[in-house]
């Protein structure tokens, strides 16, 4: 999904329901951010998440052959290329939120 049509659907839901939160956010362990919408829906509260994250190019263990050593893992992300995705989450039982499968849109 481009940020284009992100924006079309984030100013749709705008418009159609009532909306609790929204914001942005980095992630803490890799580089990129998402953005996010609550909202009271049809299936009750749901979050909207978009997405924007560097593509993986490759990773690369960092092992040592001693006994008790650590495995470190160096992750490279990509300068150019970026991964876009969009989840829909609803509030479950135990009240965290719980991702809707796209099984059930088809």
């Amino acid at each position: 999904m481009t940020h284009d049509r992100w924006i079309e659907v984030k100013n749709n839901i705008l418009e159609q329901f009532a909306v609790n939160d929204q914001g942005k956010e980095e992630y803490a362990d890799q580089p990129g951010f998402f953005e996010f919408i609550d909202f009271m829906g049809p299936m009750g509260e749901m979050r909207l998440e978009w997405s924007h994250t560097p593509r993986i190019v490759d990773r690369r263990g960092h092992t040592a052959r001693r006994g008790g050593a650590h495995v470190r893992e160096e992750v490279v992300y990509s300068d150019q290329d970026f991964v876009e995705a969009l989840h829909l989450f609803k509030i479950g039982g135990d009240g965290g939120w719980e991702e809707v499968h796209n099984s059930l849109f088809s």
